[in-house]
């Protein structure tokens, strides 16, 4: 990008704040709801998107580096553009020597470096259609109904619209009587029925299934992955802290 006069900004990595699985498990304490609500604390959302990638963020290009980006323009100033733009190019970089691996031969918009979190996926919606899952609902919405309140899943909870159309928005707000109220008892009914342990025990057991499957596809990605890796590291300089 420095080749037509662009700077373009990457956010840095940074250690994650939370666990990185705390979304998949529908773990509540984190979000110190007897004070901050479902909202979490100030930044949470963000916070927790980053753990779910290991700490990675997004980046937003420019508008006016776009074109350079994906190549819609063959060039710019008269500086050639490579086909299909400078990530493109640096995608070809990163693969440089790694194996090709499909993961979902009926789905080719699957990325193959998304592999493992295809599975994993899989592995999730698998888990939350199990019968034990829906059993694990009723028994969570059954300590809630004890105390006057009537939903049958976390997820409705968390998104009764009193309360969540203002986080979707990102708006920070002072949680009212009935949010807190309803969250606390939320994070008791969870741990009361080991929400999230009997849930990880289900994605685990479904997860060893997605790699009987399909283990010879995950090591391919795996194989993937480790040369993008190596790769990249030959492409940037060592960080600014590193010692000699």
């Amino acid at each position: 990008m420095k080749r037509y006069g662009f700077t373009f900004p990457v956010p840095s990595a940074h250690v994650p704040k939370y666990p990185r699985n705390a979304t998949l498990l529908s773990w509540i304490p984190i979000q110190e709801v007897g004070r901050y609500g479902y909202q979490g604390p100030p930044g949470f959302n963000a916070d927790l998107a980053a753990a779910s990638r290991n700490g990675r963020r997004g980046f937003i290009v420019p508008p006016d580096q776009m074109p350079v980006f994906e190549g819609s323009v063959k060039s710019l100033n008269g500086v050639p553009v490579p086909p299909g733009g400078c990530y493109a190019a640096l995608k070809q970089k990163i693969n440089l020597g790694a194996p090709r691996v499909r993961v979902d031969p009926e789905d080719p918009s699957v990325q193959p470096e998304q592999g493992i979190e295809y599975f994993q996926i899989r592995a999730n919606f698998q888990a939350r259609s199990d019968r034990r899952f829906r059993a694990l609902l009723g028994k969570w919405s059954a300590c809630m109904a004890r105390s006057g309140l009537n939903y049958d899943s976390p997820d409705s909870a968390e998104g009764d619209p009193r309360w969540a159309d203002a986080n979707e928005n990102g708006e920070r707000h002072k949680p009212g009587a009935a949010e807190l109220t309803t969250a606390t008892t939320d994070e008791r009914c969870r741990a009361e029925v080991n929400f999230s342990g009997v849930l990880q025990a289900l994605i685990s057991a479904y997860e060893l299934r997605q790699i009987k499957a399909h283990g010879e596809v995950i090591r391919g990605v795996q194989k993937l992955l480790r040369v993008q890796v190596g790769n990249a590291a030959s492409l940037t300089g060592p960080p600014a802290d590193t010692v000699p």
